[in-house]
């Protein structure tokens, strides 16, 4: 399946691909063409499927988007962890205001296959212009980049390693990004950044693999990633991770595995850690020419450490004019973790649906959460000129302890609707429109926000 760049959508600009290369097309199990272990912690890809694309593809863009319901800036006082109750943290957000927005920027797209080994690099830039009462807040510039790249050393030896880095305003949120084939998962989801702030992150790691036989592989991988958000009131995030797994290949369609993994993150502006363990059983299959699917569940267990408010003794209450406390307490949670996606790819048509449930370090305010999270995404060249496309989402997070934090569970759900088509041999006139329902009831935010592009 031929996979776009996820800034296209973003900033929906001047689409203009220039390709130097021919496009390669290779059949699952071609010889001479590196598809890689089946390794699910390495790629999320399945038993002999094999990247395709351009090596080279280079694009600018320009557009002009209204972007409303938008929930920020926040204060540094609205979210901090000693804020009285929400009706307080209500007043330190601007909610529901609208912003005008110019972008323009552009990108490229390296990618490199080879018989023991790919590369694959993507870079994107986009300065927005906004025009709001709170313009600052979002205005600037924001970037991207990603590089993927494995090599097999010998026989039964390969390296792979993927690293990815960001600054951007989570206002571009509102536009949902397409699912990420990336050696690990990112550090952090647009999905999730409620409150619009600028933030970066890195998310950054290798590994090494070993084929015992053609059918069973292993592989051992680990890393870091690190989420700073600009502002005062928001928490940041740091974490490092490990993981094992083991996978045999049962036939040409299908592979099971077992997968163990470690997790750690903490918060530079916050008080606590989470330790995560997990273990899952995978299975992959390619269920004919057109559908594929994979799937990975099993328990994990969560030790984190927090601060919390407790009252005193009514003397010492009397005695110093504070009725309460604030102490660190230890707290386990354990559940069932699942990783599992399903696609289909048409002469011009392709279907994608995922959904994870899995540990991680939160978006700034809920911290330490079990994200569920799910996304369907459908494509439909109608002709040679036209495309179509649509996609769905829902995302909660929910905290593992109710910190001092407060226990701020955070849903959102939404869709949107693009489409392109090619005035000339290289531009093309692309729009897009989206809604985006968000709640957190804790802070006192329930809205709809809404998105609308236009552009070359």
């Amino acid at each position: 399946m031929k996979r776009t760049s996820w800034w296209h959508a973003l900033a929906l600009g001047l689409g203009l691909p220039i390709v130097l290369g021919a496009q390669q097309q290779p059949q699952s199990g071609m010889p001479g063409i590196y598809s890689g272990p089946n390794v699910l912690s390495r790629w999320n890809r399945l038993p002999g499927s094999t990247p395709t694309g351009p090596i080279l593809q280079i694009y600018v863009h320009g557009s002009y988007a209204y972007l409303g319901g938008l929930v920020g800036p926040v204060s540094a006082e609205g979210l901090a962890v000693t804020a009285p109750p929400p009706t307080t943290v209500s007043r330190a957000i601007i909610p529901e205001h609208g912003s005008h927005s110019l972008f323009g920027g552009g990108g490229l797209t390296l990618n490199r296959i080879e018989s023991r080994g790919s590369l694959s690099i993507n870079y994107a830039a986009n300065y927005a212009g906004t025009y709001s009462k709170s313009a600052n807040a979002y205005r600037g510039l924001n970037q991207t980049a990603d590089l993927k790249y494995e090599h097999q050393i010998s026989r039964r030896w390969g390296f792979y390693t993927g690293h990815m880095g960001n600054t951007q305003s989570s206002i571009l949120g509102l536009t949902r990004p397409t699912a990420q084939r990336n050696f690990f998962e990112p550090a952090f989801s647009p999905t999730n950044e409620a409150l619009d702030a600028r933030l970066k992150s890195i998310n950054s790691g290798a590994g090494f693999y070993f084929q015992k036989s053609s059918r069973l592989t292993g592989s051992f991988d680990g890393g870091f990633f690190a989420v700073s958000r600009d502002s005062a009131a928001l928490v940041s995030a740091r974490g490092e991770r490990a993981q094992g797994e083991i996978a045999y290949r049962l036939d040409r369609n299908q592979s099971i595995g077992a997968i163990y993994s470690f997790s750690h993150f903490y918060f530079p502006r916050g008080f606590g850690e989470t330790f995560v363990h997990s273990a899952m059983l995978s299975y992959t299959r390619r269920i004919n020419r057109i559908w594929q699917m994979q799937i990975a569940a099993g328990p994990y267990q969560a030790d984190s450490e927090r601060l919390r408010r407790v009252p005193v003794d009514p003397f010492i209450a009397s005695l110093t004019g504070n009725s309460s406390t604030i102490e660190v307490f230890q707290g386990v949670a354990r559940g069932i973790g699942v990783n599992a996606s399903a696609a289909a790819v048409f002469r011009r048509q392709n279907f994608l649906t995922s959904y994870r449930r899995a540990v991680d370090s939160g978006n700034g305010v809920t911290l330490s959460s079990l994200n569920d999270g799910a996304q369907a995404t459908y494509g439909y060249q109608t002709s040679r000129n036209l495309g179509l496309g649509a996609s769905l989402f829902f995302s909660r997070l929910e905290p593992l302890l109710a910190g001092l934090e407060r226990s701020a569970t955070f849903q959102s759900y939404g869709g949107n609707f693009n489409v392109s088509y090619r005035l000339t041999g290289y531009m093309h006139l692309i729009g897009n429109v989206g809604v985006h329902k968000i709640s957190y009831a804790d802070l006192g935010i329930n809205q709809f926000r809404n998105a609308a592009m236009i552009g070359l």
